[in-house]
């Protein structure tokens, strides 16, 4: 059984190469397009396994072309893929328009990846059980996470990326053992004016770890016993889609494999910014091998 379960989203992603993103009432010519498996969930169980780790990874599909196409993508890579059909629903789709800055807009329909269903958890009962971190994010149902937290949170180190930013139940707050949104989802969550106040606040109502992610800032860590930054690696970036997400994986592998916090978002920040020098979201990933050799 693996250490490490990701429960969470997967699509297929469209990303869409512009100049500039277009304003209201504007038609573009776009540069170029590429479809691949994409989703926080998969791409963090993708950083999981190219870091060096094995990983279970939990997520629902429709039963139509796109989940077909999800299903025959995912055996690309190692992951022990647990994949449930949903009934009545189609498949995660995204569009992603990324411009000539490396910037990115993205629009997900969530489709299967927001059933709300928790028989379905329970069939892989003993994966979730047998592992040590778990993995969550905002792109499957809030309820499904809410139970997750609520009845693991207490005996599993639970990793949990708000992103998209949505409003979290205060109650589930102290069951989680690392915290990692950017600097706005932080500010969304909180609903406070700076990093600082949206810190205080969160370690107030009783979480363990936080570590906010800066972008080409780096990152900060935060608990009630010590406060440090980590500076983010300088490249030449193309494509920051999955940067993030890259950043989540990473980081994970490193805590699983022993690391302290501060060497483990190192880790974590050398696979983000090699991440944004390749197109793509799970394609840009890179390999343990990769981020070792880079300095």
């Amino acid at each position: 059984m693996s250490k490490i379960i990701v429960i969470g989203s997967v699509n297929i992603d469209n990303t869409i190469y512009v100049d500039s993103f277009p304003r209201v009432g504007e038609t573009l010519i776009g540069k170029s397009k590429i479809a691949n498996l994409g989703g926080k969930g998969v791409n963090q169980a993708i950083a999981i396994v190219r870091s060096g780790e094995d990983c279970s990874f939990l997520c629902f599909v429709g039963k139509d072309d796109i989940g077909k196409q999800i299903k025959k993508e995912i055996k690309q890579y190692e992951i022990n893929a647990k994949i449930e059909e949903v009934d009545n629903l189609n498949s995660g789709n995204a569009f992603i328009f990324v411009n000539d800055k490396s910037e990115n807009e993205i629009v997900v329909i969530s489709g299967a990846n927001n059933v709300n269903d928790v028989s379905l958890l329970e069939k892989h009962q003993k994966y979730i059980e047998a592992s040590e971190y778990i993995v969550l994010q905002n792109e499957i149902n809030p309820a499904m996470n809410e139970h997750i937290i609520r009845k693991y949170g207490k005996s599993h180190k639970i990793i949990y990326n708000p992103a998209p930013a949505k409003e979290i139940n205060k109650e589930l707050i102290p069951y989680i053992y690392c915290f990692v949104p950017n600097e706005g989802e932080l500010l969304a969550l909180t609903q406070k004016r700076s990093l600082e106040e949206g810190v205080k606040y969160l370690l107030n109502l009783g979480l363990k770890n936080i570590i906010v992610t800066l972008g080409e800032n780096g990152s900060v860590y935060a608990s009630k016993q010590e406060r440090f930054a980590v500076q983010a690696f300088k490249v030449n970036s193309i494509d920051t889609v999955a940067a993030g997400d890259t950043y989540i994986g990473y980081l994970t592998s490193g805590l699983a494999q022993g690391m302290d916090f501060g060497n483990a978002m190192v880790f974590a920040s050398k696979a983000a910014a090699l991440s944004t020098t390749k197109k793509g979201a799970a394609p840009s990933i890179p390999t343990f091998d990769e981020v070792s050799e880079f300095e």
